[in-house]
């Protein structure tokens, strides 16, 4: 008499005698997953060796393991076999080292089973296609496992908070993920190694951690994460796509490599953190595309000590609270077009910044100028106006030869009027030069052979001072501090040292101003 078991068109096929069946025309493997007894300890053993019965004739006549229906109680496990097509449907699991360093030879299907405590995959190889899908009451364990072909995980997390692991796995192949329903359930794929493509989709309400990940495959996540999504020190070897994600919590990218184009298009209700990242190529946060999310205000958000090497996007974008750039590196001009910078907007120094040639710099620099200026931050403005300037001038044939001296010259005295420091400096050199001159007019002819004479020195100084103080105060007074065979010389000379001296000095005080100006 065969095992009564049904289940759609499932049958037992199993192949045990009538001697091994059960109360209600069961095999052992085929228990009620309603009774109690079914997962009662004492049945442990027994199922052990009728699964041990099982696999051992597949694996002999290497045919597919066909565990449709089957209820195994906790603790028992597939051991280290080599397997070939497991098929397993609509069964149940109570829980154990199921298929620790379980070897899959073929293909694996298991289809809406239930695990009703912890089970374990940790180590197991999938050698060809795994197709999960599963309901979980409790933490599954995929940590190190190894999946040859392409896997497809379709988890139903239900019950009190649990953990699904997928820690250390590696897959050469595709990758989804697609819970059914809430996954409830804290994700885990840390120091993991995604080959081929990675995708994951759904709604998750606990957290979502793959720190320490590489993907070489491109990356792609659309789901909705409503507690923290930790990616720390992960290298993304291919793009990055976020487009239709929604990140409520927090979220923290930090240390993380990113070698092709990363599209952060998504919406960002809680903080972001991208301390200390490296963008190989462009970086996309510009608004999301949806109109639902578009004017969603990106929140709190830090990119301290990250380097961006290609384009760097933040068109339309609304930020709603601190953003925080200093320490970055731009190697391309950031792109802000139409976007609204909060007042707590902290920027690198113009040493960050280090396009000054390409035809798209100046815009962006000017529309950052004009965003910190709506904001009144006047060093900053006066910085992206320096950088605006230097990159008009490098662009060839955006301005005249004489405006581009102009431009030069006003750069190497005072940056643009940055730097009110530089035409101080370049005042004592002047006075240092005109001084030195003047002694040497005091003591003309010069004798190469005669003692250093410190005096005149000294008096050169003060007359190059005086010119400074008083300017052109040569050609108010009759008589000169000493007597030369060409007093109209010198007094060329002079009025050339207040010209110089003055307009370096109105220079100083028009950056100072700058710096310090108030509405």
């Amino acid at each position: 008499m065969p095992c009564k078991f049904r289940i759609g068109d499932d049958r037992c096929n199993l192949g045990f005698s009538d001697a091994e069946l059960e109360a209600g025309a069961r095999c052992v493997l085929h228990s009620s997953p309603d009774d109690e007894a079914s997962w009662s300890d004492l049945r442990t053993p027994v199922v052990q060796r009728a699964l041990n019965s099982v696999i051992a004739r597949c694996v002999e006549s290497n045919t597919p393991v066909d565990l449709a229906g089957v209820v195994i109680p906790r603790d028992v496990s597939f051991g280290n076999a080599v397997l070939a097509q497991l098929i397993v449907r609509a069964s149940h699991f109570g829980g154990g080292r199921h298929f620790s360093g379980t070897v899959f030879s073929a293909p694996v299907q298991i289809d809406q089973c239930t695990f009703r405590s912890d089970a374990s995959f940790s180590e197991a190889h999938f050698k060809d296609k795994f197709e999960f899908r599963a309901s979980a009451k409790a933490a599954l364990d995929f940590s190190k496992a190894r999946f040859d072909g392409s896997a497809n995980i379709n988890i139903a997390t239900q019950g009190g908070k649990h953990v699904v692991r997928f820690n250390g796995i590696r897959c050469k192949d595709s990758f989804t993920l697609k819970p059914s329903g809430n996954f409830a359930a804290d994700l885990e794929l840390k120091e993991a190694t995604f080959e081929g493509r990675f995708h994951a989709e759904g709604e998750y309400s606990a957290e979502i951690d793959c720190s320490g990940s590489c993907f070489s495959g491109a990356m792609s996540f659309s789901g909705e994460a409503n507690r923290k999504f930790t990616s720390k020190g992960c290298h993304f070897r291919s793009g990055v796509d976020l487009r239709r994600a929604v990140l409520c919590a927090a979220a923290d990218f930090s240390g993380s490599r990113f070698e092709e184009r990363a599209r952060f298009t998504c919406r960002f209700v809680g903080p972001a953190m991208f301390e200390d990242c490296a963008f190989e190529k462009q970086a996309d946060f510009s608004a999301p595309e949806s109109t639902e999310d578009k004017s969603a205000a990106l929140n709190a958000i830090g990119f301290q000590g990250t380097s961006f090497r290609g384009a760097v996007l933040f068109t339309n974008r609304t930020f709603g609270s601190t953003t925080n750039f200093s320490t970055c590196e731009f190697f391309q001009a950031p792109e802000f077009h139409g976007a609204t910078l909060h007042q707590d907007t902290r920027l690198p120094l113009i040493h960050a910044f280090k396009d000054r040639e390409s035809e798209d710099a100046a815009a962006a620099y000017r529309t950052l100028r004009q965003a910190m200026e709506s904001n009144n931050a006047r060093s900053e403005e006066a910085m992206f106006y320096a950088l605006e300037q230097k990159t008009l001038r490098r662009i060839l044939g955006r301005q005249t030869r004489w405006e581009n001296m102009a431009s030069a010259l006003y750069d190497g005295l005072s940056a643009y009027g940055v730097n009110f420091w530089r035409p101080i400096a370049w005042l004592l050199a002047t006075m240092l030069v005109f001084g030195t001159m003047y002694a040497a007019w005091i003591s003309w002819p010069i004798a190469l052979s005669a003692p250093f004479d410190g005096e005149r020195l000294v008096c050169g100084l003060t007359f190059s001072l005086q010119q400074v103080v008083n300017p052109f105060w040569v050609w108010r007074t009759t008589e000169l501090p000493w007597s030369t065979n060409w007093p109209n010389a010198l007094k060329v000379a002079a009025t050339i040292e207040s010209l110089l001296t003055t307009a370096l000095f109105a220079l100083s005080l028009l950056a100072l101003r700058w710096r310090f100006k108030r509405e």
